[in-house]
């Protein structure tokens, strides 16, 4: 029976289209498989703006192994650190 309140049915649906995205974009190389973290302490967002810089610095610091210890004050210097990075084509830690 899947739990639908506990996250892993999102990850894997993620997971699935990845994996699809993937296979149609690069046929002729291989996928390599990747563990999901299903993290249930996250920092949580204060308004309906900023859930794409909330999930893309979870994924980034449980990447690095790092404490998700930022919160909604951190958001405007992350988004300037995101832009900076998308432009430069490079990570900044």
């Amino acid at each position: 029976m899947t739990r639908w309140g506990d996250g892993n049915h999102h990850l894997n649906t993620i997971r699935t289209f990845l994996q699809a995205e993937f296979a149609e974009k690069h046929p002729t190389r291989r996928f390599v498989p990747f563990a999901c973290v299903n993290e249930t302490k996250v920092p949580q967002q204060q308004n309906t703006r900023d859930c794409d810089v909330f999930m893309c610095q979870s994924a980034e610091h449980i990447a690095r192994g790092a404490r998700l210890s930022f919160s909604q004050a951190d958001m405007p210097r992350f988004r300037l650190q995101m832009e900076r990075e998308l432009k430069e084509g490079r990570l900044l830690l």
